[in-house]
C-alpha cells in the first residue's frame, strides 16, 4: 500500500519539476529576445558597438553581452570589426 503512495508522490514530483524547469527556460528564452531587441536597437543610434557598452546599457554580464552580440553576428545582424587594441567592435550588416 506504502508503494503505489510513494510511487505516486514521485511521479507529481517529477512532473512538478519538469514543468517549472520549462517555465524558466521560456522566460529566459524571453529575455534573451528582449535583450537581443535592445541590442539592435541600440545599434541603429550609434555606428559601432562594443560588448562593455552593451554590458552597461542592459546592466548584464560582459560576457553574456558577448555572447548575445556574437549570436546576433551569426544570425547576420551584425558585423564584427577588430580594432588595432583587438577589441571587437560591432555595426550593423550593410553599413
Amino acid at each position: 500500500m506504502a508503494f503505489p503512495l510513494m510511487g505516486l508522490a514521485i511521479i507529481g514530483l517529477l512532473f512538478l519539476g519538469i514543468r517549472r524547469g520549462m517555465q524558466s527556460s521560456g522566460e529566459e528564452m524571453k529575455k534573451k529576445m528582449h535583450d537581443k531587441d535592445e541590442i539592435v536597437r541600440m545599434m541603429r543610434s550609434r555606428l559601432l558597438l562594443t560588448a562593455d557598452e552593451v554590458c552597461v546599457q542592459l546592466e548584464i554580464d560582459r560576457l553574456q553581452a558577448a555572447a548575445l552580440l556574437e549570436e546576433l553576428q551569426r544570425e547576420g545582424k551584425l558585423v564584427e570589426q577588430r580594432s588595432t587594441s583587438g577589441v571587437a567592435n560591432y555595426r550593423m550588416k550593410g553599413l
